[in-house]
């Protein structure tokens, strides 16, 4: 007997509030490591170290036969071609091995990456300048006997790649990273902690960015030009003026201010500095250095229209904010007594930051590094220490406090008002993000800030009624938020715990949808997003120095992903009836060879699940990863309940189980345990084909 089936789409996320009985089938009231998606539950797709090389994801294998070998050729061996000077690295012991190598007849095949150029038939194979053996034929790419193999191979060629990526050079967590103009920036104490340091990600690794060189000026009769080059009166020094900011006077007479230099030959005194019949009385020239500690926010902006003028915009904190424009580095003077900025913003063509005790300050209107009252900079309290700002709109800015929300509207210091939002919420620092709506964390869980009809107003809403419990957990646990960031390819906020754990929102729907995710042993300390040539680009900064990729690679950074959802307890329209389960029929989107485990509780099992959001549970294969078994928050599934299978028919659409049992309402564990080469699937439907049996009494 098949039985009656009964097919429920996989949506909806979490729901750890609704009555049992309440909670569709749709939806999970357990799991960890699967993403909620328009389409399902996706097993999340990891992420992976980075540092501008060749991702360890992009690897690709091959396969080189030889013969006549005389000498061993290991694991980790850079080989040559003699006349062709191709090269490879070997990265597993030769496969297939026959012969002797003192007899000159070894033989097998070698298993490479990192290949350039074309090895040829017959040619010698040298490692470290002595010939090893003769290659037998050309070699051959991204080719195995079966899945499994071919997954072991791509795997080890993954390793090589990885071990190749290095930290950002320093020491203490990465402080900051940023997307801009298709780059990517981190920044790093010293080796010895007493600066800090930025550095470009680029195909070599990361390489430290110069910030250059500036000297303060006097008695400014005409005003100097950006890219004029100007020459010391009395030392013949000589620089290229990149960046000129007057901060008080006037020119003609005693302007005041700044210049940032390039192309420096010589060495300046205090003296007069001229050129093109433009001077002004020049200090000693001193380097730019970022202050150790902090952690940098970032924005991009263009102030000034022309298309190659968008320039990042940052602060950490503990120094001054900056400007950069890929090449030249400039610090900004607010004028501020503790010029130390905490966030950074765009309001109306003013850029912004914000400094401790609630202070907002914001620039001239005649550019980003002019911060002069007298032609249109000014400030605005807050009243209480803020803890985020989020671009809102071209005129609309809001700014969170731990209990105050407030919105800036405006378009110059005659206009700007701060509208009080309430008084009665904050936002904790680093979780607040714009993804269509405003999202942000506060005690009571995930809120948001909507537009309302009436133009640049607000009004506040929760988020996170299914999961509140969740969140009531972290906060006795004393776990706190690190950071956030969008997904805009998938309609997602991802949020940062200091446990290693996070959660990812669903925000695709009329009602946003949550699953929890682990960072396995990766603590995340910063995170920034962006374009890249390749798409979207999501990057956090670690506790270990590495700047990892998000949904990138389809592992934990070389360790294999294990997840798992939990359908609620489903009484399968007949409540008080018992049911025998004949079949389990999923329709996912997967590889060949996706392995999934499938278990199935009847009657509420002992009353326990494992705890969503919590890493208190494992996901375990035994043998050749036929069974599996999750643990945690006091119930155990035993690895005898689980039915499984190889998913290696992607165009068919569906798998099925069957496991054997009867109860009057079940529910369906989906768990993985991963292959580090395995790619993510995604969950889209399941059918429970029942029969009703007998009225419970």
């Amino acid at each position: 007997m098949s039985g009656t089936p009964n097919t429920y789409a996989f949506g909806g996320g979490l729901d750890v509030v609704s009555a049992a009985l309440a909670v569709p089938p749709s939806r999970i009231v357990s799991g960890m490591n699967y993403e909620p998606l328009a389409e399902g539950y996706g097993r999340v797709q990891g992420f992976e170290r980075f540092d501008g090389r060749t991702a360890p994801s992009a690897a690709v294998f091959g396969t080189l036969k030889f013969d006549s070998g005389v000498a061993p050729i290991a694991m980790g061996n850079l080989i040559t071609g003699g006349t062709s000077g191709a090269t490879a690295h070997v990265v597993l012991s030769p496969i297939g091995f026959e012969g002797s190598w003192d007899a000159g007849t070894a033989r097998g095949s070698l298993i490479i990456t990192a290949v350039t150029g074309t090895f040829v038939d017959n040619e010698t194979l040298i490692v470290g300048g002595g010939t090893k053996a003769l290659v037998n034929g050309p070699a051959t790419f991204d080719s195995a006997p079966s899945e499994d193999i071919r997954a072991h191979y791509v795997e080890a060629a993954q390793t090589y790649y990885r071990e190749l990526v290095g930290k950002v050079p320093g020491s203490g967590p990465v402080r900051g990273v940023a997307v801009y103009n298709g780059n990517v920036y981190a920044w790093r104490d010293n080796i010895i902690g007493s600066a800090g340091a930025m550095w470009k990600a680029t195909a070599l690794g990361w390489v430290e960015v110069h910030l250059g060189y500036q000297a303060q000026f006097t008695l400014g009769t005409n005003e100097l030009v950006e890219g004029q080059t100007i020459f010391g009166a009395t030392s013949g020094a000589s620089a290229t003026v990149a960046r000129v900011v007057r901060r008080s006077g006037n020119w003609g007479t005693n302007a005041a201010g700044y210049v940032v230099l390039t192309n420096i030959v010589g060495v300046f005194t205090n003296e007069i500095a001229a050129g093109d019949g433009h001077s002004v009385t020049i200090a000693p020239v001193t380097s730019h250095v970022l202050p150790a500690g902090g952690r940098y926010m970032t924005i991009g902006h263009n102030f000034f229209g022309a298309s190659n003028r968008y320039r990042m915009y940052g602060c950490n904190g503990v120094g001054r904010g900056f400007e950069f424009d890929g090449t030249v580095f400039a610090f900004i003077y607010t004028g501020s007594a503790d010029d130390r900025p905490q966030r950074v913003f765009e309001a109306a063509e003013h850029l912004g930051f914000t400094f401790p005790g609630g202070s907002i300050q914001y620039s001239s209107i005649t550019g980003p590094l002019d911060w002069d009252g007298n032609t249109g900079a000014g400030d605005l309290g807050f009243g209480t220490e803020i803890t985020d700002v989020v671009q809102a709109a071209q005129t609309s800015v809001l700014f969170f406090g731990e209990k105050k929300i407030a919105y800036l509207t405006g378009t110059d210091s005659e206009s700007f008002i701060l509208n009080e939002l309430t008084e009665e919420a904050g936002a904790d620092a680093w979780t607040a993000q714009k993804i269509g709506k405003i999202m942000y964390l506060d005690k009571r869980g995930l809120r948001d800030v909507q537009a309302t009809s009436a133009f640049g107003n607000f009004k506040a809403g929760s988020l996170s009624e299914l999961i509140a419990p969740y969140f009531t957990a972290k906060r006795k646990a004393g776990r706190v938020p690190v950071a956030s960031h969008v997904c805009r390819s998938k309609s997602q906020y991802r949020l940062y715990w200091s446990d290693r754990t996070g959660l990812c929102v669903f925000m695709g729907r009329k009602t946003p949808e949550a699953i929890p995710f682990s960072t396995d042993d990766m603590q995340v300390y910063c995170s920034g997003t962006g374009e890249l040539a390749d798409g979207e680009g999501m990057f956090v900064g670690a506790e270990d120095g590495y700047v990892y990729r998000i949904d990138s690679g389809s592992s934990f950074d070389g360790t294999g992903i294990k997840g798992f959802v939990m359908t609620p307890y489903n009484h399968i329209g007949a409540v008080g009836y018992e049911k025998r389960l004949h079949k389990i029929v999923v329709e996912m989107q997967a590889a060949p060879l996706t392995r999934l485990g499938i278990t199935v509780m009847f009657n509420y099992s002992d009353g326990s699940q494992p705890n969503a959001g919590r890493k208190d549970f494992t996901v375990q294969g035994s043998g050749d990863g036929i069974d599996f078994r999750v643990t945690g928050g006091g119930g155990i599934w035993d690895t005898s309940d689980w039915n499984q299978f190889f998913w290696s028919a992607p165009y068919s659409g569906k798998a099925e189980a069957h496991p054997d049992g009867q109860g009057e309402n079940m529910s369906c564990i989906f768990a993985c345990d991963s292959l580090v080469a395995e790619p993510h699937h995604v969950l889209q439907t399941y059918s429970l084909h029942t029969s009703r049996r007998k009225l419970v009494r």
